[in-house]
């Protein structure tokens, strides 16, 4: 949860403006909310990506934004999702080739050579790594790395979002009530 704090001078300059302009003050904070909304999305995913070597777009694809509206200023940003396939990582060889040893760098810095048993082949339209089931060719099941939610849900990143949303909603704010009133 984060909290976001203006600055006091902004908090005067508003509320003088909402005397003047009653219906844009809301407008302006709702087009605020959701740009700053967007820019904290992306800032979530480049966190996350200083510490996975996953693809930017999985990342993304898990993270819906709820806009804020005038008569309703909440924006929430979810993440959901499942289990991303060892493909969606650095993975070596990266195509089928022969009985090559397969490594994963789920982790910046850390590949990890995966067992014997693991392979590079195409299933149910996925190029990634399995391994077999049994002792025959068929079942195989597909190697999984960490979800979505679990790489962008570290807490140690809240301070850096916090301080980063409060400074953009003051700026964005100000943009947006700038804009609103000149029309």
């Amino acid at each position: 949860m984060f909290t976001i704090q203006f600055d006091e001078s902004v908090l005067n300059d508003i509320e003088n403006k909402f005397i003047e302009f009653p219906q844009q003050a809301p407008r302006a904070l709702a087009s605020a909310l959701n740009r700053v909304s967007s820019m904290t999305k992306t800032r979530m995913v480049r966190n996350a990506r200083k510490i996975y070597t996953v693809k930017y777009g999985e990342l993304l694809k898990g993270l819906t934004a709820n806009k804020a509206f005038p008569a309703k200023l909440i924006a929430q940003i979810n993440s959901k999702g499942n289990y991303l396939g060892l493909d969606n990582f650095q993975l070596n060889p990266s195509t089928r080739i022969g009985r090559t040893p397969v490594t994963a760098t789920v982790k910046n810095g850390n590949g990890i050579m995966l067992n014997g048993n693991t392979f590079i082949a195409y299933r149910d339209g996925h190029l990634g790594a399995f391994e077999r089931e049994g002792s025959g060719r068929l079942p195989i099941k597909r190697k999984y790395g960490p979800s979505a939610p679990q790489m962008l849900g570290p807490t140690t990143w809240l301070p850096d979002l916090d301080e980063f949303m409060s400074q953009k909603l003051n700026e964005r704010f100000e943009h947006e009530l700038n804009r609103l009133l000149s029309m």
